[in-house]
């Protein structure tokens, strides 16, 4: 089920109309808004034994794409906080073999930007000299990490946040919408998880509590969330905290400066200790320091 991101689903099917699909795409946008649920949606359209536009139906190539066992579709994830050069030589290599049954392969790289600077430049070469009928995604939700070589070498698809209205079409749970803040993906993981949402709201609680106190208050709730082991859920909340804050600033004509910068600072953390072994107590601080 694909929420929101309507006119990125009319785009990819008009590039698959007038046979314009290009040889990379690189998928850009916030975490779990639904990047990945639309490439699987594409990769299934444009393979279909029917050759429906809609991607729903109960083919075996769809059935296939759906279930992750597609022989000429591959995925790609993070090992040890990186992507590294040996998992892109093996796809790279499987990309010049002929297709088994699909229309177009698919090579799906998530979390693009955890690929080491060797896997990265292997990439290139494939970029620069593609194969045949072969399409391969980059999902991030950080673009700027990747080399500008890479990024100009694919076709760029943007995503954002989807709307509340769009999520409670699909989500009847008010209190899970309201969490997710535009992210379905955080709204279906709150559904399904009741614990996850109760702990959310309390973390969300916390948040508003430590943002108007005092140093040494925020920085002692900053060792509580390192020691519970919520620095996952603590981090996206705040930086959707932030950057709520920051929307509500602009609409009263105040100053967004402060905001952008804890933002900022806020995003480099997350991907940081995503992919190194920093000192995460140093680190939240520091982003306390610009509250």
């Amino acid at each position: 089920m694909i929420i929101g991101h309507k006119r990125q689903q009319e785009r990819l099917k008009a590039l698959f109309k007038k046979d314009k699909i290009p040889h990379a795409f690189l998928f850009s946008g916030p975490e779990s808004v639904g990047k990945r649920k639309v490439v699987f949606w594409f990769l299934k359209m444009i393979n279909c034994e029917k050759e429906r536009l809609s991607a729903s139906c109960n083919c075996s190539s769809c059935c296939e794409i759906e279930r992750s066992l597609h022989t000429d579709i591959t995925e790609i994830s993070s090992l040890k906080k990186e992507i590294q050069l040996e998992q892109i030589e093996e796809v790279i290599e499987k990309s010049y073999y002929k297709s088994a049954k699909a229309r177009f392969k698919g090579i799906v790289i998530n979390d693009a930007h955890l690929m080491n600077l060797y896997a990265q430049n292997s990439l290139l070469k494939v970029l620069e000299e593609p194969p045949e009928k072969t399409i391969i995604f980059l999902i991030t939700s950080f673009k700027r990490i990747l080399f500008s070589t890479v990024v100009s070498r694919a076709f760029e698809m943007k995503f954002s946040i989807v709307s509340k209205k769009e999520i409670e079409e699909k989500i009847e749970d008010r209190e899970a919408v309201k969490l997710s803040l535009g992210r379905p993906g955080l709204a279906i993981n709150y559904l399904n998880f009741p614990e996850k949402k109760r702990e959310a709201e309390k973390i969300k609680k916390r948040i508003e509590k430590m943002v108007e106190s005092e140093l040494f208050f925020k920085f002692s709730e900053i060792k509580s969330f390192i020691e519970e082991d919520n620095l996952d859920i603590f981090l996206n909340l705040f930086l959707d905290f932030a950057k709520e804050r920051m929307v509500k600033n602009l609409k009263a004509g105040k100053g967004t400066k402060k905001n952008r910068e804890v933002i900022a600072k806020t995003e480099e953390v997350i991907y940081l200790l995503s992919k190194t072994n920093i000192n995460k107590q140093i680190a939240l601080e520091d982003i306390m320091l610009k509250i």
